[in-house]
């Protein structure tokens, strides 16, 4: 089993290789079974061969053919096994690292051994005294991480199992007819009882979970799961079970029941339209055919963009579905005569719950379903909020709704609305999907372009951040582009940029980060980023450059002046949320600087390519960054994380410079460190902190009170 250190920093380069890799050899192969199938096997097919020969050679020539289609097929079962197992890692590993976070609201600190204790004020001590109500959060902490931990171990040896039952001579040279038909006897066993929709009980609701939770990632399952059923069949069989449940009471027990069915079968769904079957390109037409056609013989019932936008909230789908899925749903709602989405509501209070992944979200808005969708396929959401017209009406224009229950109760969907556009956001900008941890990327012109988008619309209509968990979104995104917020305060040849820079407005990026600076999350995410990227740029300026000893601390000083200019905005937004707007404690901002640390791990864990000044490209910047800067930030935040709340906001200012000028000259000793200057550590310390106090000073003159 991994430790909970090893899980927590696993790195998942080479298992990403091996996808990438494996992807192209199922290509070629098809490309090959396609040429043999169409060519070599239609032909020997249709040639009127006679004599004694005929019958052995018209069979060699079969098989042949049928051995580049198994080739094929097993190419695939070896990408998808490794694809699940990438999946399934980086969820472990996002889930651990969740953990932090639920500590740190709890008062506590998760260690590199994975035991969790009491942090301690006092540098001499190494834990503090945990009350009757830690304890007990302690032993649940440690349940929960050994629980991912043994996770991440059984999905390791289910991949490790199938490869080795593909490598088996015993069963022939390819095992992928076997696998798939193993695939699809398990889809014709739960076949029945998808059929009959709301007449099911509670515990053929449990058996439908159970197969489709350990089969859901398996295309051939997935895929004839769906084709049999039929688009409509899918359809009605939510429709009608929702529609039946929604009849009666609903406990805690039904309600987690029907979540968990939910997300199974989004999630199969998502699997079987990367199908190449020409059975699920028909499904997937009539899937988007269906959409503005009624499923039921009244007002009581949804429409199919509907039910199909509450299965959306789970899984991974294709991008050439998605966007053709979004292409037809955004025409009907702009295309139609007098459309306000608030009408997904307004089918009559008879309209029966579609989702249960939040009691606040109903699931009647399908926009809400499809962005979701989009947030986990980054290819899709660029191609969809690139539009300038999709990007107008979503972000701008769109009034997202709030609904009503049959008794009158409102829902507030609309924030769960804003939440699913943050996510559809933050993939198509960063270039991976919202609810995974992985690295930052060389990014592209587009998602550099959009977060241009993004930047200008906010930073000019902050009073549209606030919604659902819009902020946190937003933060994230600033976060993966912090090296162009910095570049928009100080325009400086030593701050390293990406290789596909974006050209922010310094006035709107003060915008943005004066508001989003307010909530405790997004300010950890925000500060743990500026402190990551300024580490980065001081170790491009000591060890990428050949600059004499006065050019050298200059860099340092200006390097270390754009990240004390972001952390004094921050520091103004987290005093204002906490004197004027009344709106977080001090403490709360502590405790998420301490969860913040995932996106020092994403930027320090792929660094700076030191030829070339760019930021990111992997594996340059060495282990001291991840390893040793890291702890000089956490032993930082630390000294921050004073059990005892802010008394004014001029605490907090001197706090944030003290952390800020610390922060600056500790990255720029790791560096020194880490490479060959001749300049003494010491002086070029002493020139970032200078830096770093110089910009934090200009907090006053950026912060932004309004919005």
């Amino acid at each position: 089993m991994p430790t909970y250190e090893e899980l927590n920093r696993l790195d998942l380069s080479g298992l990403e290789a091996a996808v990438e890799d494996w992807a192209r050899v199922r290509n070629d192969l098809a490309a090959l079974a396609d040429q043999a199938e169409g060519g070599l096997l239609a032909r020997a097919r249709e040639a009127a061969w006679s004599g004694e020969n005929a019958g052995v050679t018209r069979r060699f020539v079969e098989t042949v053919a049928e051995r580049f289609g198994y080739a094929r097929d097993e190419a695939a079962i070896v990408h998808r096994t490794l694809e699940d197992l990438l999946d399934s890692q980086r969820d472990c590993r996002r889930r651990l690292r969740a953990l932090s976070e639920d500590a740190a609201e709890g008062g506590l600190y998760i260690q590199p051994d994975g035991r969790v204790v009491v942090p301690s004020p006092d540098p001499y001590r190494p834990q503090g005294e945990a009350t009757a109500e830690q304890a007990e959060f302690s032993l649940a902490l440690t349940g929960r991480i050994a629980e991912i931990l043994s996770e991440s171990q059984e999905s390791d040896a289910q991949a490790a199992q199938v490869l080795r039952d593909l490598a088996d001579d015993g069963h022939g040279p390819f095992r992928a007819a076997p696998l798939r038909a193993e695939a699809i006897e398990d889809a014709q066993e739960i076949l029945p009882l998808l059929r009959r929709g709301g007449e099911l009980t509670d515990e053929e609701i449990a058996t439908l979970n159970d197969l489709l939770a350990r089969r859901a990632g398996n295309v051939d399952f997935a895929a004839y799961l769906a084709t049999e059923l039929g688009a409509r069949g899918t359809l009605d069989f939510w429709s009608e079970l929702t529609h039946e449940r929604a009849l009666r009471p609903r406990d805690a027990e039904e309600w987690q029941l029907l979540a968990e069915l939910q997300a199974n079968l989004g999630t199969a769904l998502g699997t079987a339209t990367h199908s190449d079957a020409a059975a699920m390109d028909a499904w997937e037409e009539q899937m988007i055919d269906l959409g503005d056609e009624m499923l039921g013989a009244n007002q009581d019932y949804p429409m199919g963009y509907q039910v199909m936008g509450s299965l959306m909230h789970s899984g991974a789908y294709d991008t050439e579905f998605l966007t053709a899925y979004g292409d037809s749903l955004l025409d009907y709602e702009r295309g139609t005569d007098g459309f306000d989405p608030r009408q997904w509501g307004d089918s009559g209070y008879g309209l029966s719950r579609l989702s249960f992944g939040s009691e606040d979200d109903p699931g009647f808005d399908p926009m809400s379903g499809f962005m979701e969708a989009l947030g986990r396929n980054p290819e899709a959401s660029n191609q969809v909020l690139y539009r300038v017209d999709n990007f107008d009406y979503l972000v701008q224009q769109r009034t997202w709704p709030t609904f009503f229950t049959g008794d009158g109760v409102t829902l507030n969907g609309a924030e769960s609305g804003y939440t699913a556009l943050g996510h559809a956001l933050e993939s198509a900008t960063l270039g991976h999907p919202y609810d995974d941890d992985t690295p930052l990327h060389s990014r592209t012109v587009r998602e550099a372009a959009l977060a241009e988008r993004i930047v200008d619309y906010y930073g000019s209509n902050p009073e549209a951040i606030g919604h659902g968990d819009l902020t946190n979104s937003l933060a994230r995104i600033s976060a993966g582009y912090m090296a162009d917020i910095e570049r928009s305060f100080l325009d400086s040849a030593v701050l390293v940029s990406p290789e596909q820079p974006a050209s922010f407005d310094y006035g709107k990026s003060a915008v943005l980060l004066s508001v989003m600076g307010r909530d405790p999350e997004a300010y950890g995410t925000l500060l743990q980023a500026q402190e990551s990227y300024t580490a980065l740029a001081v170790d491009n300026v000591i060890n990428a450059h050949d600059y004499d000893t006065a050019e050298t601390l200059e860099a340092v000083q200006q390097v270390s002046q754009g990240g004390g200019m972001v952390s004094g905005i921050l520091s103004e937004a987290r005093a204002y949320a906490v004197f004027d707007q009344s709106a977080a404690q001090d403490a709360e901002f502590n405790q998420r600087v301490q969860t913040g640390a995932s996106w020092a791990e994403t930027l320090l864990g792929y660094g700076v390519d030191r030829t070339v000044g760019n930021v990111p490209v992997a594996g340059t910047i060495g282990n001291w960054a991840v390893s040793g800067l890291v702890n000089a930030m956490g032993e930082n935040l630390m000294h921050d994380n004073s059990a005892e709340a802010a008394a004014m906001s001029d605490e907090i200012y001197a706090r944030s410079m003290d952390r800020a000028q610390e922060v600056a000259a500790a990255a720029t000793r790791a560096a020194v460190a880490s490479g060959a200057t001749d300049v003494d550590a010491d002086v070029l310390a002493g020139a970032a902190a200078s830096g770093a106090a110089e910009g934090h000073d200009q907090r006053a003159r950026l912060f932004v009170r309004e919005g």
